[in-house]
Formats: structure tokens, sequence, C-alpha cells
């Protein structure tokens, strides 16, 4: 298991509940590198690893810039991913987590829909190219969108 953490945030200047959440990830988890990525980081690192992504910077929306942020630093780094409003009560290694990738479950928000996955909490070996395949997908809306 790739012992590594990251969080985003728009700046490295943290809201209470944010500071939290990353003060109970850390304490839990002795032995994990953890990462703050702002919003220059992921610009730099979309510049240097994927110049489609980086090319589409400005026509992106916060959100996307995240998303998308978190997607290829999991495929680059391998590692967990939280939400910094994700509070921890326990160690990442009593997840039980093997080396696959993972994604919280997440609950049906209208009695039509199934129970399916969320991007709040995920986990990866690193490499696994579904991010890529959701990366170049989501490239892909963002281009076609014409509401920037």
């Amino acid at each position: 298991m790739i012992k590594k953490i990251h969080q985003l945030s728009k700046t490295s200047e943290l809201k209470d509940f944010e500071k939290e959440s990353q003060k109970r990830i850390i304490e839990f988890n002795e032995g994990y590198e953890y990462k703050l990525w702002t919003d220059e980081d992921l610009k730099i690192l979309f510049k240097e690893n994927h110049e489609e992504l980086y090319n589409l910077w400005d026509k992106m929306r916060g959100v996307q810039r995240a998303d998308l942020g978190r997607y290829l630093i999991l495929y680059l780094e391998g590692g967990f991913y939280c939400d910094t409003d994700f509070y921890l009560n326990s160690k990442l290694d009593d997840l039980g987590i093997l080396d696959k990738t993972y994604f919280a479950p997440s609950t049906r928000d209208f009695i039509f829909m199934d129970n399916g996955f969320t991007n709040y909490f995920m986990y990866s070996p690193g490499g696994d190219k579904f991010f890529l395949t959701v990366i170049k997908e989501s490239m892909k809306r963002i281009n076609e969108t014409k509401n920037y």
C-alpha cells in the first residue's frame, strides 16, 4: 500500500474545519507522507505532466480543477485522497485496503438512483489508467461546453 495522503485546497490558508481534518489525518497516520495541494501546485502538476490538461486551465471552474487534479495525483503518485471536510477517527491502515483502486461508497440522492461511489475519499496504488480515461472524457466535455 502506498503511504501517501493528498488533500486539495484553493490556497494554503485553511479554514478551521479544514485544519481539523488535516490534523486528524496526520495524527492518525504516522509514517505517511502528507501533501496539501494548492491551485498553484495543481497548475504546475498539469504543466509538467499533462500538457493538454494544462492548456484547459483557464477554461476550467475550480471544482473541475480539483476533480481532475485529484485524479492526476492518484494516477501519478498513488495513495489516499481525502477532501478537506473529511474527518478520520482511525488509522488508514485499519481499513484493510489492498493494492487496488478504491472509491468511497455513496448513497443514492433520489429514490430512482442506485447507490454509487464518490470521489471525496479514494485510494489508488498509482498508474491506474481509469484516471486517465476520466481525465480524457472530462477534457472532452470541457471543450464542448460553451459557458465557461
